[in-house]
């Protein structure tokens, strides 16, 4: 099991979550990170500056808008990488 706080505040859990689910628990994003990093702002910072000098790509998975419902699956079973994608095919015309 993994948790952070990306919404603001640390993810509630119990140890009886933790023993039913024969978990092992740490964190994503936290004190120890933050130590390194300084605040949530300066690593907020370095990660936009890596990103706009290339040495971060982000994690994509896309999807044919006409496999939604895969994708939606996919999303639901944690089976997608990284942020999902849906791209519409080019529009046919009547001729």
């Amino acid at each position: 099991m993994l948790h952070g706080w990306a919404s603001g505040a640390a993810t509630r859990i119990t140890t009886d979550d933790i023993i039913a689910r024969a978990s092992t628990v740490t964190w994503a994003l936290g004190p120890q990170l933050l130590r390194r990093a300084g605040t949530m702002h300066e690593l907020q910072a370095r990660a936009i500056r890596a990103a706009a000098d290339g040495a971060l790509t982000p994690l994509i998975t896309r999807y044919p808008l006409s496999r939604a419902e895969d994708a939606h699956a996919d999303l639901e079973n944690r089976r997608a990488i990284g942020k999902v994608i849906l791209v519409p095919q080019p529009c046919l015309r009547a001729q």
